[in-house]
């Protein structure tokens, strides 16, 4: 099964650096594509040596995940569960279960005590603390959600901060976000952004669709100054290789479901069943094995 398959990246890269045609990252179905910035990213990676584009990218190459089997024992690490959200309760306070991170359901938004969290697609969102990544070193962010209203550049989540600053919404400054559907690329369903106002921005634009009412699992797991990768139900999409680290990223405005720029119309249409921010890049068989548990049990 492919929730509990450890994906092997044996990928090459693509010519380019931040701002130019080439900073997107593709994943379909087994096929995905790296973009190394440097070789000690592509070492990071275990890519092979001659992996990155040479200065005037004349080297492009794909290659297949190749994939091996998972340790049946293969959990996240006892520790790396920084926060869990798993919308109990009622009212407008969203319980951090596992940290002390509560976070605020705002716009006319309530928990109805059936463990979930249905946002209108309109202007409902929740504000968590600020600070959740910028002092990891590494990450893996978790939801399980389904998605109703296919809007452009809703946002499953986006932390980080806008040009107008704390608690205001204009363009984004630095953030890293997930949306359902990015209509950009050459994958324009499931993406996922980051950027710094030093690094640009980078992204992994997929074609894989959650716009279906089922309850999915989407995670990125963030590894600083190596890369990013993004997974849907256990199976990994696309690798993105950056400089960028998490400490970079001023996330001062730690949404779910709003974006940081105001062009981006529609907050998220959907349901939330479970949140979780990991203090720690997760293997994809520790991931997996999230999945197998699935939102309402930790493996």
């Amino acid at each position: 099964m492919k929730d509990c398959v450890a994906t092997c990246v044996a990928l090459a890269a693509f010519a380019g650096g931040c701002g130019s045609d080439h900073d997107l990252v593709i994943g379909r179905n087994e096929i995905s594509a790296v973009m190394a910035d440097d070789a000690s990213l592509a070492d990071a990676y275990g890519l092979p040596g001659d992996a990155t584009s040479d200065i005037d990218g004349a080297s492009r190459a794909d290659a297949a995940i190749e994939a091996a089997p998972c340790p049946i024992d293969e959990v996240p690490p006892a520790g790396s569960l920084a926060h869990r959200y798993s919308f109990d309760g009622t009212g407008t306070m969203l319980k951090d279960s596992v940290g002390t991170a509560d976070g605020t359901l705002l716009a006319g938004c309530v928990l109805d005590g059936a463990g979930s969290m249905t946002l209108d697609g309109n202007d409902d969102y929740v504000n968590l603390p600020n600070g959740l990544i910028s002092p990891l070193d590494n990450a893996t962010i978790v939801a399980w959600v389904s998605e109703r209203s296919g809007a452009v550049f809703e946002r499953i989540f986006d932390f980080g901060s806008s040009t107008a600053g704390e608690d205001q919404r204009l363009k984004g400054k630095s953030f890293v976000m997930v949306t359902p559907f990015s209509d950009t690329g050459d994958g324009r369903q499931l993406t996922m952004q980051a950027a710094t106002p030093a690094l640009g921005t980078i992204q992994i634009a997929t074609d894989r669709s959650i716009r279906d009412g089922d309850i999915h699992q989407v995670a990125l797991v963030f590894r600083s100054g190596t890369g990013v990768e993004l997974y849907l139900d256990g199976e990994l999409l696309g690798v993105r290789a950056t400089r960028m680290k998490l400490s970079d990223i001023e996330d001062v405005n730690d949404w779910l479901g709003q974006s940081q720029f105001a062009q981006d119309k529609s907050n998220f249409g959907g349901t939330y069943t479970e949140f979780r921010i990991y203090g720690q890049a997760l293997s994809a068989c520790a991931l997996g094995a999230t999945r197998t548990a699935g939102p309402d049990l930790l493996p």
